[in-house]
């Protein structure tokens, strides 16, 4: 298997980069009833993007100064929020001389924007990474939401979201997997991150649900699942 994944992983894999609007009703005053929010991937070099970052910077910094939240919330710091965290496609080696056998690895570090009315209301950053020694991970790394905006759905929408794009990869490395014809390959998945409250434990647990469902509604041609774990991390 790893001499196919290191095939696979020769190329950064493709990045999903469409919207998905949310059939909830704006809490901005509009001149109109249509679906106003809506959830947008940040392209790779947005560069247009970086005036979202300091506005919910600045609603995160309020949250902790104010106390606001429900004690189901973690204040984040927002770490997710710097450029270094913008979206971006790799595949790095982790060999320590060039002329070993190639350690290949790939991730896509994906970050999410909700948007009400174009003003942004919260966010949510996640990886997926594909390794010969691991398989196919999804890292969730933070998801927040300004809180007149919870206990609406969106949370579940952000989960879909999530699970779409982590089955866009597994699509991508299954036809890839098919055109080599070699052998199958079994991918071990897991779905993880760290977490601080409920809340962000049962994101975790409803990304997990949500993919394990659609792989296993999905026909394979070369792709074989192998174990499937959540693991949400205290």
């Amino acid at each position: 298997m790893n001499e196919l994944l290191n095939a696979i992983l020769s190329e950064p894999l493709l990045m999903d980069l469409s919207p998905t609007f949310t059939r909830l009703k704006s809490l901005v005053a509009t001149d109109h009833d249509d679906c106003s929010i809506a959830i947008y991937v940040e392209p790779p070099d947005a560069s247009g993007l970086y005036q979202i970052l300091p506005v919910l910077q600045e609603k995160l910094d309020c949250e902790r100064k104010e106390d606001v939240r429900s004690s189901d919330y973690a204040t984040l710091t927002g770490v997710g929020l710097k450029h270094l965290k913008a979206t971006s496609s790799a595949v790095d080696d982790i060999r320590d001389e060039p002329e070993d056998s190639p350690e290949l690895y790939a991730d896509i570090q994906y970050r999410m924007f909700v948007v009400d009315v174009l003003r942004p209301v919260g966010y949510c950053c996640f990886t997926v990474k594909v390794t010969p020694w691991e398989g196919f991970e999804v890292d969730l790394d933070e998801v927040w939401l300004e809180a007149p905006y919870r206990g609406r759905g969106i949370g579940s929408a952000l989960a879909h979201k999530v699970a779409a794009m982590a089955m866009f990869s597994l699509r991508e490395l299954d036809a890839k997997a098919f055109e080599r014809l070699d052998e199958p390959l079994e991918l071990p998945i897991v779905v993880g991150g760290d977490v601080y409250s409920k809340s962000g434990e049962q994101f975790v647990e409803s990304v997990a649900d949500i993919l394990h469902d659609e792989i296993g509604l999905s026909d394979w041609q070369a792709l074989s699942t192998g174990s499937f774990i959540w693991d949400a991390r205290w």
